[in-house]
């Protein structure tokens, strides 16, 4: 299902089924994410990029943190 999914869509998310769940041992806590593979350096990318400004933000936040505990 993810492959026909994913070529038409770009990518997805899937929790598969329970067999796929079983015979895999994904845990309950995991999940397929499928990407398509002509789309795959627009993702690399894009990732570089969101998580460059998620630890910028996040080095903000806890100054910011440490600033209000401070007042």
């Amino acid at each position: 299902m993810a492959l026909p999914a994913t070529l038409q869509a770009g990518s997805i998310v899937s929790l598969g089924c329970v067999g796929n769940r079983v015979y895999t041992g994904l845990g309950e806590d995991e999940l397929y994410f499928v990407v398509r593979g002509k789309d795959l350096a627009a993702l690399a990318d894009a990732l570089e990029t969101i998580t460059g400004a998620n630890s910028a933000l996040q080095r903000y936040a806890q100054s910011r943190r440490v600033e209000l505990a401070t007042v």
